[in-house]
């Protein structure tokens, strides 16, 4: 690390980033960052500047403050540059009438990054709406005119116009990121600032379009902002309420000149994890219960409290289900007899517009959210008496980990409710291998089936990532629970069904219709990211048979994602345009152009890469598969929000065009990024891995989570417990979800995802071959160590945590070892007996909290 002058320059240089502050000859002052590329120090990003030249510059800009009747401006002058402890500081200054901003920009000798720390000194109180700064994406000095378009752009909330702002509402992994060639750069809010000096609302901005500057912008500050529709966010005047004293705000710069050998997308989520997420894994938060536990009540809820288990007739062994939505409260749950759903359904098409004018309109204001849940609490309602095989609410998936967790409880009435949700979905029927994926089952009627979903809506069309999931749990309950060659029969119709309707580009419609001659693909999301959902079915079923037919059409079928999708970042399914934030095709971002995007195809793709990695289909699979699983984390909280009622730590969102946290997805992509902990060794996938699985119960009603999700809370009576909210947050505010309960998309879900987990890696994983180790269940690895047959592990759980421990340890060598843990000698193993699991029950150590509780 040094520190030189070189004319008007200031020089600080560490081994990667290079940061230049230079002297204007009007006295101002500017700062650029370069990042060391294969020709030398390139520049990355510059201070924000009203001339559009690169060189020479002669104005400087500076950070903004805009207060109800007027804007101000603070050009900043050189007031310091000094390298200590090996790291480098420099430190610009300026004032304006009266008030004054100083910017301080640091890094040490190894970061990527520049920390860039602003505080601006109000000299009177003022009623604040706006206060930031920006910087200019300067690729190799070029101007944007030089090279547009830019090749990558990432932000994480869509603007629909000019008035709309990305709101620290979405801060979940928030990042604006410019990349043209081999020169990237982010710019990412500094988490730790921001949890300490929330006075106003914050949100990231980015323009690439700048009259007078022809250069791309990202910038960030405080922001007076509100919610506009579901779910976008308007900026605002400012409040009655004035500021007086200091406003802080930072961000880190990362820069990258060497795109190809490191994806500036992989380095902003290391260096959110590194920074932000890591740390909080020392602790077992916001996991307040062992996975067994949870497990009782959420099945205790659907099967006894809820009252949601409803037995179906089907002319063969016992069959049911658990409904797919039902209500809060103290009312008993209720659902529609056959004249009120037959009624209902004909009116289905009316459901997006009803959906839209709610969301749109009325739910989106906190006092309307709050009249609705009153109601659905106190109102009796019921609900359309349906078992779904969605790709959100999937009872096959719950069906597992029933069975898995009957088995490990060993509950039997538990097990047989289990076996009889399997033989429901094998009584679906089935055209030309494709299944019915909605069963509706009125008690005074007989049970009768839509072909498949549109989003809420039953519809007669064929949706193929509904199957494609169903599958997909058929194949593992094969695999994982018991041999039963009907889920393997049915799994191998529907992948011929799934060749005969892949089109000629590779691409597996969203939707088929059914005729004698074969599928007829419909026109919407005809060739989409949706492919990766059949996709993925086909990989692991080609797996699991050995069938060619059906290997060669994942390949075809990744191979379409990654010359189509990939490359225009069009990540677009049935939730993006179907669910609750409804949008035209065409929209894009007001300020970048992104495009609106979702991530379930996402996930989808990432498990289809990572199916085809895995059986040596080849590198690019993989490569893909990173890629897609680098784009997936972006909705990963990596932070838990202070302005958020709950702990958000490890949940993620669901889309650039809406707010939740903590969305139920969380337990599907908590295998997913296990899987690539396997395929590469990467322990940030693993430790993420644990972060979602916990995650996926913060948002259970239960007495033990009014320390970790007070906000979830209110309302509850025993009745629920065991209920899991599918979100937190949804509709742009602090808010729980409404009273409405979709147990497969909740609970159902987390279980079965806990089961496979646990099941898999225990509840401590250790990979002797990396001396790491990970706390699944309750528990935190403090420290591993492998050496002449002695392995020894710390590990720390709370106190409340008295069971035993199940340890599984892999990669050992061949032979006897020594288990020793927190000291304690707990026998002499086998690597054989290690690597399928061993119970410890040592003196217990208590794991740090994250923090106390939340307010």
């Amino acid at each position: 690390m040094r520190i030189f002058k070189d004319g008007k320059k200031t020089v600080a240089e560490g081994k990667e980033i290079r940061v230049v502050a230079t002297e204007l000859e009007s006295g101002g002052a500017i700062a650029d960052v370069f990042a060391r590329g294969a020709r030398g120090w390139t520049l990355v990003a510059g201070s924000d500047r009203t001339t559009v030249a690169p060189h020479p510059r002669t104005e400087a800009g500076g950070p903004s403050l805009r207060c109800k009747n007027r804007s101000l401006m603070f050009p900043q002058r050189l007031a310091g540059a000094e390298a200590r402890a090996g790291r480098a500081k420099i430190t610009l200054i300026g004032e304006t009438a009266g008030n004054s901003a100083a910017q301080t920009l640091s890094f040490s000798d190894n970061d990527l990054f520049v920390n860039v720390a602003v505080t601006i000194k109000l000299e009177k109180p003022a009623r604040v709406s706006s206060s930031g700064s920006y910087y200019a994406f300067l690729p190799g000095g070029r101007l944007y005119s030089q090279y547009e378009p830019l090749d990558y752009i990432w932000i994480p909330h869509l603007r629909r116009d000019s008035e709309h702002v990305i709101g620290d509402q979405i801060f979940r992994s928030p990042a604006v990121i410019y990349v043209k060639g081999e020169i990237g750069a982010a710019l990412i809010p500094d988490l730790d600032i921001l949890k300490a000096n929330r006075r106003l609302p914050t949100a990231l901005d980015a323009k690439v379009e700048n009259p007078g500057l022809d250069a791309p912008l990202f910038g960030f500050g405080f922001r007076q902002y509100e919610v506009d529709g579901h779910v976008f966010f308007k900026a605002k005047a400012p409040g009655d309420s004035p500021i007086s004293g200091e406003l802080k705000y930072g961000f880190d710069i990362l820069a990258n000149a060497r795109e190809k050998e490191r994806r500036i997308t992989r380095m902003v989520n290391e260096h959110l994890w590194r920074r932000y997420g890591a740390p909080l894994l020392k602790g077992t938060d916001p996991q307040a219960l062992p996975y067994e536990e949870c497990a009782r009540r959420v099945f205790g809820f659907a099967f006894e409290r809820g009252n949601i288990w409803r037995e179906v007739e089907t002319g063969g062994a016992p069959a049911g289900g658990t409904m797919a939505l039902t209500f809060a409260g103290p009312a008993p749950a209720s659902f529609m007899k056959d004249a009120q759903l037959k009624a209902s359904l004909s009116a289905q098409r009316f459901i997006p517009k009803i959906h839209s004018i709610a969301t749109e309109k009325l739910m989106n204001k906190p006092a309307i959210n709050d009249l609705g849940e009153l109601l659905v609490h106190h109102a009796p309602m019921s609900a359309p008496p349906q078992v779904m095989y969605q790709s959100w609410f999937c009872n096959m998936r719950t069906a597992h980990g029933a069975y898995s967790w009957a088995e490990r409880l060993g509950d039997e009435e538990m097990k047989k409710k289990a076996l009889a949700m399997k033989e429901l979905a094998l009584a679906a029927p089935v055209e030309r291998g494709f299944m019915r994926s909605a069963c509706f089952c009125p008690e005074d009627a007989p049970p009768f089936w839509f072909q498949g979903t549109k989003a809420f809506q039953a519809v007669r069309e064929y949706h193929l990532p509904d199957n494609a999931w169903t599958g997909w749990w058929m194949l593992r309950w094969h695999e994982e629970l018991e041999p039963d060659k009907r889920l393997m029969d049915r799994s191998a119709a529907l992948g011929a069904a799934f060749v005969e309707a892949q089109l000629s580009s590779g691409a597996i419609p969203g939707w088929v219709r059914v005729r004698k001659s074969g599928p007829i693909a419909c026109s919407t999301l005809r060739e989409s990211a949706q492919t990766a959902a059949p996709g993925m079915f086909l990989a692991r079923l080609g797996a699991a048979t050995g069938d060619k037919r059906f290997s060669r059409a994942a390949r075809r079928a990744a191979d379409f994602l990654i010359n189509e999708i990939f490359p225009k970042n069009k990540w677009w399914d049935f939730e993006t345009f179907f669910s609750c934030s409804k949008k035209d095709f065409g929209m894009r971002d007001a300020g970048t152009g992104v495009e609106c995007m979702n991530n379930l195809c996402v996930f989808w793709t990432a498990e289809l890469m990572r199916e085809l990695a895995a059986a040596g289909a080849g590198a690019k699979y993989l490569e893909h598969g990173l890629m897609a699983v680098d784009t997936l984390t972006m909705w990963q909280q990596v932070w838990d929000a202070p302005y958020v009622s709950i702990n958000t730590f490890g949940g993620f969102g669901v889309m650039n065009t809406d707010a939740e946290w903590n969305d139920a997805r969380q337990s599907m992509f908590a295998e997913c990024l296990a899987g690539y902990y396997e395929l590469t060794g990467n322990g940030e996938y693993m430790e993420r891995a644990v972060a979602a699985l916990r995650s996926s119960f913060t948002t259970m009603l239960a007495p033990e989570h009014r320390r970790v999700a007070p906000g979830n809370m209110g309302m509850y009576i025993p009745k629920d417990e065991g209920a899991v909210y599918e979100n937190y947050a949804h509709m742009g505010f602090d808010r729980r979800a409404p009273g409405y309960i979709m147990f497969d998309w909740g609970g159902g879900g987390a279980c079965s995802a806990a089961a496979n987990m646990t099941r898999k890696y225990g509840d401590a994983f250790i990979d002797a071959s990396a001396s790491a180790g990970f706390g699944l269940d309750l528990c935190s690895v403090t420290s591993v160590s492998v050496r002449a047959g002695r392995l020894d592990i710390g590990l720390e759980s709370p106190d409340a945590a008295s069971r035993p421990l199940r340890v599984r340890v892999a990669n050992l060598e061949p032979g006897d070892w020594k288990l020793v843990v927190n000291g304690q000698p707990q026998g002499v193993f086998s690597a054989e007996r290690l690597d399928a699991g061993t119970t410890v029950s040592p003196e217990r150590k208590s794991a740090a909290r994250a923090r106390g509780g939340k307010r």
